[in-house]
């Protein structure tokens, strides 16, 4: 699978998006309950072991190399992904740029075990929601990456489309879960 460059926004772009508000009011809510009235995605595998793979796969993470690897391009404020970092997801299909999808960082944390983000939807984006992505060290030494989300339609093409965005959605999700495998 190809892997789609970063591209840094201008500052023109990182004010605009920075401005922002989130599309929905459950900002934070990947980490506990998850809200009703939205699809929940689920995903957890397991990577590789070890603490060198840990080490490799969180570096890649927080460099946004899980949405590049699984040929999402990123457009973003930061080459790491920071707290108050902004981006705008590309999926491309063919040659097309078919979806626009800006985000804005939520939470960024990381120790000796852990390291997590969490993205949630501005507007623009086809969907409203939030996704997280934690990665862990376990004590057998596996390490495990875990993906969870919400959504739900945020425009009339996407209500109408309900079924296909999800079945789109997985896929990326699957993706995701392969983008950092050992």
């Amino acid at each position: 699978m190809p892997h789609t460059r970063l591209r840094l926004l201008d500052d023109v772009e990182v004010r605009r998006l920075g401005a922002e508000e989130f599309t929905y009011s459950e900002v934070g809510e990947t980490t506990g309950v998850m809200p009703t009235g939205y699809r929940h995605v689920h995903l957890r595998t397991q990577l590789g072991s070890g603490r060198n793979h840990f080490e490799v796969a969180r570096e890649a993470m927080l460099s946004w190399q899980i949405q590049l690897r699984a040929n999402i391009a990123v457009a973003t404020s930061h080459p790491t992904i920071t707290d108050n970092a902004v981006a705008i997801l590309g999926l491309r299909i063919g040659r097309v740029n078919a979806v626009r999808a800006p985000v804005a960082i939520v939470a960024v944390e990381s120790d000796e075990t852990m390291a997590g983000f969490t993205y949630g939807t501005l507007p623009g984006h086809p969907e409203m929601g939030e996704e997280r992505f934690e990665l862990r060290l376990m004590s057998d030494e596996s390490v495990q990456l875990s993906i969870t989300a919400f959504s739900r339609p945020a425009t009339l093409l996407t209500r109408f489309c309900r079924p296909v965005a999800a079945a789109l959605q997985d896929a990326i999700t699957r993706r995701y879960g392969r983008a950092l495998q050992a």
